[in-house]
């Protein structure tokens, strides 16, 4: 299996250079991944680093926290895509979210989603604060508005979790996981559980544990 195709080389630090843009963006070349993640003020940077090459360029819209408002959001969404960003990740408000306050979520992603236009747009849904009842109401959201993917953020994250989101997604929407998977074993028994894609910083690690089973 190619596990390469489904890893987003992400980093997404606080004190990040240039220059580290650049490694990463050379690594995910070499390794034919499906994207890099990248904070949204380097967007242009690994979009001219990865020019000519197959590798995607993502961003995450509301990093860290989701606080910032949504014209905000939308500021960042537009500029983000003008640099070269074809994959959207967005964070949502989840003060608002726990408050009851669902129709500012629901019309932050509909403008989210307007303003991401034909560009993939993914959902970040952080599991540690979520309720099982919010959990469905932001997964029919996103079914409602044709959203293509959401993202599970969770510290550790079980086979239950996401057999249980599957089965408030009717496997309807892409799933794809957040977080630094540590080893190969871990990441095929995802893969074999429907994830779709892998956003972590340890990409190289277990590109090298599958080339090193591959050829062992």
């Amino acid at each position: 299996m190619n596990i390469n195709n489904f890893i987003n080389h992400m980093s997404l630090g606080t004190a990040l250079e240039p220059q580290q843009i650049k490694v990463l963006c050379n690594e995910a070349k070499d390794q034919k991944f499906a994207s890099v993640y990248v904070n949204e003020i380097y967007v242009n940077l690994a979009s001219k680093e990865l020019q000519g090459s197959s590798v995607k360029v993502g961003t995450v819209i509301g990093y860290p926290f989701g606080t910032s408002s949504t014209k905000v959001k939308i500021f960042e969404v537009k500029n983000a895509i003008e640099n070269g960003a074809s994959e959207i990740s967005l964070i949502l408000n989840l003060g608002m979210l726990k408050s009851g306050s669902v129709e500012y979520i629901k019309n932050e992603l509909e403008e989210i989603k307007i303003a991401v236009e034909e560009h993939n747009l993914k959902v970040v849904l952080e599991l540690e604060y979520l309720t099982l009842e919010e959990i469905n109401m932001l997964i029919n959201l996103c079914l409602d508005l044709n959203i293509d993917s959401i993202e599970l953020l969770k510290r550790k994250i079980s086979k239950e979790d996401i057999l249980q989101i599957q089965e408030l997604t009717k496997n309807k929407l892409n799933l794809n996981l957040v977080g630094n998977i540590k080893d190969l074993s871990t990441l095929e028994i995802y893969i074999d559980l429907g994830i779709k894609k892998f956003n972590t910083a340890s990409g190289i690690k277990l590109s090298k544990e599958n080339n090193d089973k591959f050829w062992s």
